[in-house]
């Protein structure tokens, strides 16, 4: 019983905090701010236009919120893999944001926000992305709903040369743009060639969970970060 009032204690506050959300990896520039007064946010498809638009959209909607970034109990932003450029860009906003003002910072894998675009749409539970990775590598996920927390959870995620690629057993569902380049293992298998991008605000649910779990880190630490080999995430 203790546990489960500790636990829902932990969640309410959680609610009350005030948290900004944001992804550059994609042709997406996506913000999301939840504070007091409700959840604010920004989506644009807007290729190559991130480094323009990300800080006047983000005080747009502290103004909307009617808090400063001083108010911020923490800043979460996509790590990648994604965009060389656009990966680098969400780490550096982090770090000026949240240097300046002490603000602890939670990151979050794109490719997992990119899955939970996937799943909002096509309400499959287990879900596999593909994404080409350039000279001849891939960035493989896999993702499993969980219906006790009602999220969509990480179970691998890795880089593979493209001939080593392996379909999982459980997915029931590819997505990505690097499924073109595997169709052939992909066969008999359902594949959704439409292209998605993370949505910031999607990924709330996920970050709040990350916070009542103590998943920060200091500003210091944001880094843009790559999966390298079938390791995992690696700093550069």
């Amino acid at each position: 019983m203790f546990t489960a009032i500790l636990s829902t204690g932990l969640i309410y506050i959680v609610s009350r905090m005030n948290c900004l959300v944001f992804d550059t990896s994609t042709s997406a520039c996506t913000i999301a701010l939840k504070a007091s007064k409700g959840i604010f946010s920004f989506y644009q498809v807007a290729p190559r236009k991130h480094n323009t638009l990300m800080l006047p959209e983000i005080e747009k909607l502290l103004l909307q919120a009617h808090i400063s970034v001083s108010e911020l109990d923490y800043i979460s932003y996509g790590v990648g893999p994604g965009s060389f450029v656009g990966v680098r860009l969400s780490a550096a906003i982090t770090q000026g944001l949240a240097l300046v003002n002490n603000i602890p910072v939670i990151p979050f894998s794109s490719m997992h926000a990119y899955a939970v675009s996937v799943f909002k749409a096509h309400k499959i539970p287990n879900i596999s992305i593909v994404l080409d990775a350039k000279v001849n590598d891939l960035y493989v996920g896999d993702y499993q709903y969980n219906e006790k927390l009602g999220l969509l959870e990480v179970l691998n995620e890795s880089s593979v040369k493209t001939p080593n690629f392996q379909p999982s057993q459980m997915s029931e569902l590819y997505a990505g743009d690097g499924c073109g380049l595997v169709l052939e293992s992909l066969e008999g298998m359902k594949v959704i060639t439409t292209p998605f991008f993370p949505n910031a605000k999607d990924m709330l649910p996920y970050i709040e969970q990350k916070m009542a779990n103590n998943e920060y880190m200091d500003a210091l630490d944001a880094q843009p970060v790559y999966l390298q080999g079938t390791e995992n995430w690696k700093k550069i």
